[in-house]
């Protein structure tokens, strides 16, 4: 009887371990940002594509970016933001210096941007970005990157 009830505790606990895997995603240090970035292309009623990304270097310097390519005659403005936190506990702090935005009129616009970290830990950049123009409510992308080093 007791072997049956650790048998079915050590199930349990297996189960919600490899449900919750599943729903994660994992993402590797490495030393060439190009290879961490998650692209998006989400259905906008004012631009065409959104890409962006980031990723930690091994010497514990972050990287950010993102880039916005709307449709002429559709695309009138658009706005990057982007906020670096770092994990303290149980919740997520800002990053001294680790906030980004700029707002451009047109069809396209980029943020690219860096920043040396002085503590080892579990990191995010919060992206939020809006495109406007003439198809329709502004699009408000909002996404969360988390990368650990």
């Amino acid at each position: 009887m007791k072997n049956r009830v650790i048998c079915r505790v050590v199930s349990v606990l297996f189960a919600v371990v490899a449900i919750s895997s599943a729903f994660s995603i994992c993402v590797n240090a490495a030393d060439d940002f190009s290879e961490s970035i998650t692209y998006v292309m989400p259905r906008l009623n004012n631009g065409a594509s959104v890409d962006y990304g980031f990723a930690i270097t091994s010497d514990g310097v972050a990287y950010v970016s993102a880039v916005v390519a709307g449709t002429s005659g559709l695309t009138q403005q658009i706005t990057i933001e982007i906020q670096l936190q770092r994990k303290t506990l149980l919740w997520w702090s800002d990053v001294d210096n680790g906030y980004w935005t700029d707002s451009f009129d047109g069809t396209y616009g980029s943020i690219s941007e860096h920043l040396q970290l002085s503590k080892t830990g579990k990191y995010r950049a919060v992206f939020t970005i809006t495109v406007s123009g003439t198809g329709g409510a502004d699009d408000v992308i909002e996404e969360t990157l988390t990368y650990e080093y």
